[in-house]
């Protein structure tokens, strides 16, 4: 499957091949279109989503300014992505 880039915000770094089952396929394309994402970017937060629970675990600390529990994944998180996290549980 060859995942085409929908998402004008998204600027991905490499390009990759990837072999996904049909069910996979036909999965991601779903959640990308309820969640307005392009494939790429679904399928690239979903593989930081599932590598994360491989990684350490990640330390959460307060926020400088807030005072609110932060923890970093590298990444900028979006309210987008929050909605997208918290509707695939």
């Amino acid at each position: 499957m060859v995942a085409h880039r929908s998402d004008a915000q998204y600027d991905a770094g490499v390009r990759t091949i990837l072999t996904l089952s049909d069910a996979a396929r036909d999965s991601a394309r779903l959640m990308a279109v309820r969640r307005g994402l392009g494939l790429s970017r679904l399928v690239d937060q979903a593989a930081m989503i599932g590598l994360a629970q491989f990684d350490d675990p990640i330390a959460i600390d307060p926020d400088p300014e807030t005072g609110f529990p932060t923890c970093s994944t590298g990444q900028v998180t979006t309210r987008a992505a929050v909605e997208w996290a918290r509707d695939w549980e």
